[in-house]
């Protein structure tokens, strides 16, 4: 606290015994009354600044600025004017805002912290996670605070060396791994990116990103796979067909035989020595999410997040607020985009497309099935929408189909334009595999 008080008479004081009222009254445009945690010099740049709304020559006239602490009734005494004016004034005034900004803040997250413990040691709480994660997220940005803001700080000489440092070192880079050798090569997904795959419903976009996420493990990329739609078993069952190309069914029933299962054993133990996680349940809200990526974070590596899908967390979110549905949509979206850049890492979201699409001849999807796609067209790196004319194919639809014609049309890709990849999707293993021609 000692600190605080030297940093804040050190900034009013270089105000009031500045010569150069210009600049002063420049100081003064950048301060906020509420970054002061004292009350007295909190009343003193407000008197400041309400004086010279009007008189810009009220900044250097003592006697106008007693006369107005007299009229507010205010505690700050001639005395203690005379105080702050003899303290040595601080040399570099944007850098003591900055600092008493955040300790501002910091201050701030530090009484919510407070009141979450009081309200659980005050209150019968019946469901204490949803507590736990509003105190894991106030911690995550107390000790992540302002990441984007340090990162757009950083000076010219700064940026140029860490862009070198990443071009000499080889185990450096500033892409991941789509999990395929197509998307790497035609559309590299960049950290901090914010991905977008949809689809219409039982087109296999969960099927579609689990390949992408058991692919990246082979190249020992850190991923995480949320989903709100299944319990975590299921989904390393799905995994472990896709990693085998043992038959889905032969596993959930139980029925390989000993070269099978021997497979399967060997891929659970080297599954054992990759860093993934998988979580499930259809309670996972935005708040637990980004708990979720907040504690691996700092736990450890964290290259890639799977969110399967946004339509479930848009429901969650409705539930618990009355903003409207487009609203929380633009608040959940830039939420999680904010969050790829803040962490460094690539965000993969499963989107469903409306049923818009059956009504029209033409079934390819595009931008206008997005719900409330402007939001989500804004914020996205890239956009991919999942596509297979044997979906609609009525002599096939009802048939059991081994292998289907996958189209992945890129709506939207930062720096790379439109295009398209062509996969062969492969039913019985949920396996995707990239037809390799002009567009591939």
């Amino acid at each position: 606290m000692s600190k605080t008080l030297s940093y804040e008479k050190e900034l009013i004081s270089f105000i009031l015994k500045n010569k150069d009222s210009n600049e002063s009254l420049e100081i003064l445009s950048k301060v906020k009354p509420d970054i002061f945690f004292f009350k007295e010099h909190k009343e003193l740049i407000q008197a400041l600044l309400n004086i010279n709304k009007d008189n810009k020559l009220g900044l250097l006239n003592k006697e106008l600025l007693e006369d107005y602490l007299k009229k507010i009734d205010s505690d700050v005494t001639t005395e203690k004017i005379l105080e702050i004016a003899r303290t040595r004034p601080c040399i570099d005034y944007d850098k003591i805002i900055n600092i008493l900004d955040k300790s501002k803040k910091a201050h701030d997250y530090i009484t919510s912290l407070k009141r979450i413990i009081l309200e659980v040691e005050t209150t019968n709480i019946t469901n204490i996670s949803d507590l736990i994660n509003d105190t894991e997220c106030a911690l995550d940005k107390l000790t992540s605070n302002n990441y984007t803001e340090q990162y757009s700080l950083l000076n010219t000489k700064e940026c140029i060396q860490e862009l070198k440092d990443t071009l000499n070192k080889p185990q450096l880079h500033f892409t991941i791994s789509a999990g395929f050798n197509n998307w790497d090569a035609n559309y590299p997904l960049y950290r901090g990116d914010l991905i977008l795959v949809a689809a219409r419903t039982s087109m296999g976009k969960t099927a579609f990103t689990l390949n992408m996420f058991v692919n990246q493990l082979q190249s020992n990329v850190k991923a995480v796979f949320i989903t709100l739609e299944m319990p975590p078993i299921k989904l390393l069952l799905r995994m472990l067909s896709i990693a085998t190309g043992i038959k889905s069914k032969i596993i959930r029933e139980k029925t390989y035989n000993m070269n099978e299962h021997r497979l399967i054993d060997e891929k659970l133990e080297e599954w054992k020595d990759k860093v993934f996680y998988v979580k499930g349940g259809y309670n996972n809200n935005l708040s637990q999410i980004k708990t979720t990526i907040s504690r691996l974070k700092r736990t450890g590596d964290l290259d890639v997040v799977y969110i399967d899908y946004l339509g479930l967390v848009i429901s969650k979110e409705l539930t618990k607020s009355k903003r409207d549905k487009q609203s929380i949509y633009q608040y959940v979206v830039n939420d999680l985009k904010q969050l790829a850049i803040q962490y460094n890492i690539v965000i993969v979201l499963v989107h469903q497309l409306n049923r818009g699409v059956n009504k029209r001849e033409d079934k390819r999807p595009n931008m206008d099935d997005l719900r409330d796609s402007g939001e989500i067209e804004q914020a996205a790196d890239q956009i991919v929408m999942l596509h297979s004319d044997d979906y609609y194919n009525k002599d096939r639809k009802y048939l059991p189909i081994e292998k289907k014609q996958m189209v992945s049309y890129f709506e939207k890709a930062r720096e790379h334009g439109f295009g398209k990849l062509d996969y062969e999707f492969e039913g019985s293993t949920q396996r995707f595999f990239p037809i390799m021609g002009e567009n591939n």
